[in-house]
């Protein structure tokens, strides 16, 4: 284990009662790509040790659930055999508690809430805890529903949309610690017509001082640094065709009739990276997918990869269309519809 991972092991051994003075629970909110895995493969084989890992059971999205399989197959050969994933399994006959590490989606403890529920798990994690933001999605009262003695939680992003986000995990980790949805609210959420940001500050260091024992939170910029090349982020400003610039203003237009923030900015997102789509029957150029190929033709001739980002599909789509036609070359996605046990094998 790397430094970061050593203390990690530690304090989540403290909270899976390996040692003394510690909760019952606890939220690893390292930054992607610390080792949250390692390290709580870590806490269970030292549990499995001592008799007292099983049943376990490990929640996480299905794109993680092989991921999770591999690093304890990696770090821990031979260590982890008495496990068993769930996912479309028929259940019937099969005694779950005599399995170490039972392994599920978050679908898949929705659907098999009460043959799961039926079970006291010695140790119950769930990973991408923030799946369970939403304090009344089916999914999180079915996580909710589940007897756990032991709780860790993990997640890189423990709050997404706002601080309820961290009440509702923490709702699972330790009911009750920070109290009703409606008291935390009044507590510590600002409002619409708070304006003192001293007085908001002074709320979050209250919230961040009484979860101070139960969450470790640590960045790859400051953990990684010694292990890490540089980053180097680059914005380019490509100037929009006069006939986005009219498709942009025409959208602002319709805003301030129809008042529809959500679809206005989609729009707008649209107009700036695939025009052709809000236009019918007319060709517009496409100055950043134009921009990128170029991009990439510097990739290609260097013999080098990369990586390309594109938030919706018809806009992958276009761009894996303009590659096929520019280089000749096939180019694999990962998105939803990829079926999950190929993800791993693409990249």
């Amino acid at each position: 284990l790397l430094p970061h991972q050593e203390i990690g092991f530690a304090w989540l051994a403290g909270h899976a009662r390996l040692s003394e003075g510690a909760t019952d629970h606890g939220m690893l909110a390292d930054d992607m790509g610390l080792g949250k895995t390692l390290q709580v493969l870590s806490v269970m084989s030292a549990l499995l040790e001592r008799g007292e890992l099983g049943p376990c059971l490990l929640v996480a999205p299905v794109s993680l659930l092989q991921n999770w399989e591999a690093e304890a197959d990696r770090f821990f050969p031979g260590r982890f055999h008495n496990r068993i994933d769930i996912r479309g399994r028929d259940l019937k006959g099969i005694d779950l508690s005599s399995y170490d590490i039972v392994l599920s989606s978050y679908a898949t403890v929705r659907r098999r809430q009460i043959e799961l529920g039926r079970i006291r798990w010695q140790l119950m994690v769930l990973d991408e805890s923030h799946e369970i933001r939403t304090p009344t999605a089916l999914q999180t009262r079915a996580i909710l529903a589940m007897d756990a003695e032991r709780r860790l939680a993990l997640t890189g992003t423990p709050i997404q949309n706002s601080l309820s986000d961290l009440w509702s995990q923490f709702d699972w980790l330790a009911p009750g610690l920070l109290g009703s949805l409606r008291e935390f609210r009044e507590t510590y959420q600002p409002t619409k017509s708070s304006h003192d940001e001293t007085e908001q500050t002074e709320r979050l260091d209250t919230l961040r001082r009484s979860l101070g024992s139960r969450i470790l939170r640590r960045m790859k910029s400051s953990e990684l640094a010694h292990y890490l090349p540089a980053k180097h982020e680059h914005r380019t400003r490509i100037p929009m065709l006069p006939a986005q610039v009219e498709l942009y203003d025409a959208i602002l237009r319709d805003f301030q009739i129809e008042r529809s923030p959500f679809k206005t900015l989609h729009a707008l997102q649209r107009a700036c990276a695939e025009p052709d789509v809000l236009v019918l029957d007319e060709y517009l150029a496409n100055p950043k997918l134009d921009w990128l190929i170029e991009q990439l033709q510097v990739v290609h001739d260097a013999g080098e990869k990369a990586v390309v980002f594109a938030e919706w599909y018809s806009l992958q789509d276009a761009i894996t269309y303009r590659i096929n036609a520019a280089f000749d070359r096939v180019v694999e996605r990962i998105n939803g519809t990829v079926d999950a046990g190929r993800r791993l094998q693409t990249v």
